[in-house]
């Protein structure tokens, strides 16, 4: 956490801490998420920092998609977002991430969708 918060001019992640909790998830060829945030802020969800590791097979093509689609513009900063406010904020200009093995993302989860 102490380097991340080191790069963040913005000091939104200087309270962060680091939490024991991981999910590890493996999907199946043509499953898709909604535009979402992974956390809406408020007391339920702490986290503040997605980080994805891509442990895949190296023989992932293109043609195989399953991209991360990040859109460019940001949450509100400051307040929680509900779920209506992020289905509708989640559009415009994005960057598509592909999945290669040993890629690691990581973006502000309250900010992003």
């Amino acid at each position: 956490p102490d380097a991340f918060a080191a790069q963040d001019q913005s000091g939104v992640l200087s309270s962060m801490r680091l939490d024991a909790s991981v999910m590890v998830s493996a999907y199946e060829p043509g499953v898709s998420y909604r535009p979402h945030m992974d956390s809406y802020g408020g007391d339920d969800n702490h986290r503040m920092l997605t980080v994805l590791a891509y442990l895949n097979d190296p023989s992932w093509g293109e043609e195989s998609a399953g991209c991360l689609r990040l859109f460019k513009e940001m949450a509100p900063d400051g307040r929680p977002v509900s779920r209506e406010e992020a289905a509708q904020g989640a559009r415009g200009e994005f960057l598509d991430v592909m999945p290669l093995a040993g890629r690691v993302v990581a973006f502000l989860s309250r900010r992003v969708w």
